[in-house]
């Protein structure tokens, strides 16, 4: 008899085995024709073993096939294939960095809920608009405004459910460390350029980093041999991305193929940037570069349209900055004058970019004024000549809009009368003037013949100053009217939102095409709050049909077209603004051939009270079924997404 093989039998090798069954065929053969059923059943194992192993070895064949195929496509650092279009799902990974991999969990969608914003929102205050645009439509009648606010519905109606921007990232495991990067050859000659021409707002946009630490930073990254953590990666591939983009992209003219090749490596360098931010660590030590990296992290979100996550990341830039004491001047006054430089200057830009994203979410700061005791004036530290100005307005700007929530738009606030709401409303109206630099009291309109990129920076930078501050009046004076027994909008909101298109004007003939410069415009500018003028200009064209501001917000969407292609977000805005254009051209256009009966209640754009729910009539429907779904954009009103964010 041949006893059975211990469970570690099943392993073995095929020889042993078909050694095995013979001599288990031989003692059956020997046997009576009574075989008993416990022979057959070890005739049978032995057999399965066999198969067994064959598939063992049929898998590690096919495994290692695999991992021959993937691990060239993985260290190729190939740019030739990759357009800045290119999704991120495209990208080759590497399985040989197993190690670094982190998965993204795709959750059900049905546990999905979208965050509430509060109403400073744009979300907010456009869903309102787009209710009431609709209504107007139906009231009118006509068909082809009916069925222009329809085919707008894919721009401004409600859109995937939170989450769904950011499924892309939950298809693969994702590493940034398998991400292709530009060629050493292009980063050596954009590094070699830097320092030659610093530009000068590299040290303020890259968070307060010399010329020669970033550089530094970029040899340790892109040269050594050593590893390197997920928050120099983050620095280096965010300055990167800027330089290749924007400073020292070469013009379109002349050099069309050496532009798209440096946006290509532009964008391979903004893929990394994104895949990395995905891995930050929420353990991080409560250290200046960790800062420096949350806030670079920030930025990118707000430029891929994606402002929850760059809330998110600012919050928790504002947890390292208070762990760390960087609030507090008796905590770093042992530190040497450029560590305190540093450190206050990172602390002030958490703070503009933390109290600017919460008003646009609706949301209340997390950063208390009661904590605060390092001075406000910005004038115990350094900043290079332009931006000694620019950034202490913009932390002042940023203060308004933390008491503008709390005292007219949160929660609480709902709940005073109107008499108290306009008081407040009054009251900050004086703190802003207050914070009203000189060149906007008395401004001067620059040349915009300017010869050097300097220049036309500062001019720039001066006359969009007014753009902030006119946009954050618009927001105060709306919340003035916000209860009227007869909503309307007050002479200054309309007043003050229309200053911001003639500021905006004057801007625009000085940017001359520079893509550095309007990529500052854009998204320290127009896209820091929610940009209500936008939206008060264009009820108001609904209510009067006033054709000079029709005009108006024409201007302004033709204006943004040469940097709708910087970043989604600029997409957005000006996608969004053409599909208001239209509407408004519609509207006038059908209002003059027949009675138009006033809609009082569009003035009362933001405020939920207002807007019933109204129910679409037959016209609407019909004329939505030939809006295609393939055609959805998801843009600043759905899910998680204001003016765009993951």
């Amino acid at each position: 008899m041949v006893t059975e093989e211990p469970e570690t039998g099943f392993y073995d090798s095929y020889s042993n085995n078909s050694t095995e069954l013979g001599f288990i065929r031989a003692g059956i053969a020997g046997m009576d024709s009574r075989a008993t059923a416990c022979d057959l059943c070890r005739l049978r194992k032995v057999g399965s073993e066999e198969k067994i192993d064959l598939l063992d070895k049929r898998l590690a064949n096919i495994e290692s096939l695999l991992l021959k195929q993937q691990a060239p496509a993985s260290t190729q650092c190939s740019c030739s294939g990759l357009t800045p279009d290119k999704a991120l799902s495209e990208v080759p990974i590497s399985v040989k960095d197993a190690s670094h991999v982190h998965v993204v969990t795709e959750f059900d969608a049905a546990d999905e809920a979208p965050p509430v914003e509060g109403p400073s929102s744009l979300r907010f205050q456009m869903a309102a608009t787009r209710r009431l645009t609709e209504s107007a439509a139906i009231e009118l009648g006509a068909s082809c405004y009916v069925n222009a606010v329809a085919s707008a519905h894919r721009v401004v109606g409600p859109q995937n459910p939170a989450g769904a921007s950011q499924r892309h990232l939950a298809q693969s495991p994702v590493t940034y460390r398998s991400m292709p990067l530009p060629p050493t050859s292009a980063v050596i000659g954009v590094l070699r350029q830097l320092k030659d021409n610093p530009p000068s707002s590299f040290f303020v946009l890259r968070c307060f980093l010399p010329c020669s630490e970033f550089i530094d930073l970029c040899r340790n990254v892109y040269f050594s041999i050593d590893d390197y953590t997920a928050i120099d990666f983050i620095i280096v591939n965010s300055g990167l991305h800027y330089l290749f983009t924007e400073y020292f992209c070469p013009p379109s003219l002349g050099h069309p193929e050496l532009r798209k090749q440096s946006l290509t490596w532009g964008a391979m360098c903004r893929n990394a940037l994104t895949a990395a931010v995905a891995t930050i660590d929420a353990g991080l030590s409560a250290k200046a570069k960790n800062v420096q990296a949350l806030i670079l992290g920030t930025t990118h979100a707000i430029e891929m349209a994606k402002p929850w996550l760059a809330w998110r990341l600012i919050c928790f830039a504002g947890q390292l900055c208070m762990a760390a004491g960087f609030h507090d001047e008796t905590l770093i006054a042992s530190d040497d004058k450029s560590t305190r430089n540093t450190k206050a200057l990172l602390f002030w830009h958490v703070y503009g970019l933390e109290k600017t994203l919460a008003l646009r979410l609706g949301r209340a700061s997390m950063i208390g004024e009661c904590d605060i005791i390092i001075p406000k004036g910005l004038h115990s530290v350094c900043l290079p000549r332009l931006w000694d100005k620019v950034v202490p307005f913009w932390v002042a700007n940023a203060s308004i809009h933390g008491k503008l929530y709390d005292l007219l738009y949160s929660r609480s606030a709902q709940l005073v009368s109107q008499e108290d709401l306009c008081d407040r409303a009054n009251g900050l109206l004086s703190d802003l003037k207050s914070i009203e630099p000189v060149s906007l009291a008395n401004p001067t309109i620059a040349s915009s013949n300017s010869a050097e990129p300097m220049t036309k920076l500062e001019d720039v930078l001066a006359i969009s100053a007014k753009v902030m501050y006119h946009t954050t009046a618009t927001l105060i004076c709306r919340a003035k009217t916000s209860r009227a027994s007869v909503p309307s909008f007050s002479p200054d909101c309309l007043s003050y939102a229309r200053a911001t298109f003639d500021a905006h004007f004057e801007c625009v003939p000085l940017m001359s095409g520079d893509l550095h410069i309007v990529n500052l415009y854009l998204h320290w500018r127009l896209l820091q709050t929610p940009f209500i003028p936008l939206l008060v200009v264009f009820c108001h064209i609904v209510e009067t049909q006033d054709t000079s501001d029709a005009q108006r917000l024409k201007s302004f969407a033709d204006s943004l077209e040469q940097g709708a292609h910087l970043s989604p977000s600029a997409k957005d805005l000006y996608d969004i603004t053409r599909q208001l254009c239209m509407i408004a051209e519609k509207h006038i256009e059908t209002s003059s051939e027949q009675d138009w009966a006033s809609v009082p209640s569009l003035s009362t754009l933001g405020l939920s009270q207002f807007y019933p729910a109204i129910a679409l009539s037959e016209n609407y429907h019909l004329a939505s079924e030939h809006v295609q779904s393939n055609q959805d954009m998801e843009m600043m009103f759905g899910g998680e997404q204001v003016m765009g964010f993951f």
